[in-house]
C-alpha cells in the first residue's frame, strides 16, 4: 500500500511538472528512491513521455521486444486507418527516424527501426539555417 502511495504521489508530480529540466530533477529523485525496481521503470517511463510531449518530439518504448511509437499513457499507439498511420510514419521519416508501418487484423502501429541521428534539426529550426545565406548574400551584394 505504500509503495502504490509512492507511485501515484510521484506520478501526480510528473503530470503537473511543465519544465523538461524540471523533470531530470525528478528523474534523478526517482532513482535514488529505495522503491523497486519494476516501478522505477514505470515512474521513469512516465518521465519519458512528459518530457518527449514537452520538447514536441516522439516517445518510443519497448513493447513485445520491439519499440514502438507510444502513446500519452504509455501504451503503443494504434491508429485505425491506414492514411493516418502513413503520414505518422512520413513525419518520424522527416524527422530522421527510421520508422515502418506494422499492419494488425484492423489496425497499424509504427515500429522504430533505428534510432534517429543525434544531430537532429527540427524543422522550426531548419527555416532559419536556409534562409540565413540569403541573408548574407544580399548583405554582400
Amino acid at each position: 500500500m505504500e509503495k502504490n502511495m509512492f507511485y501515484n504521489h510521484v506520478s501526480s508530480w510528473i503530470d503537473s511538472y511543465y519544465n523538461a529540466e524540471a523533470l531530470e530533477w525528478l528523474r534523478r529523485f526517482i532513482n535514488n528512491s529505495a522503491q523497486p525496481l519494476e516501478m522505477k521503470d514505470r515512474l521513469l517511463r512516465e518521465v519519458d513521455r512528459k518530457i518527449a510531449s514537452l520538447t514536441n518530439m516522439p516517445f518510443f518504448g519497448s513493447y513485445d521486444d520491439m519499440k514502438l511509437l507510444m502513446d500519452e499513457h504509455c501504451h503503443p499507439q494504434i491508429f485505425t486507418t491506414r492514411y493516418a498511420a502513413m503520414s505518422k510514419v512520413a513525419q518520424l521519416r522527416i524527422m530522421g527516424y527510421d520508422a515502418r508501418l506494422l499492419e494488425g487484423n484492423s489496425f497499424f502501429r509504427i515500429q522504430l527501426v533505428q534510432s534517429a541521428p543525434v544531430n537532429f534539426i527540427s524543422p522550426v529550426n531548419e527555416g532559419r539555417i536556409a534562409s540565413l545565406p540569403q541573408q548574407q548574400m544580399k548583405m554582400s551584394a
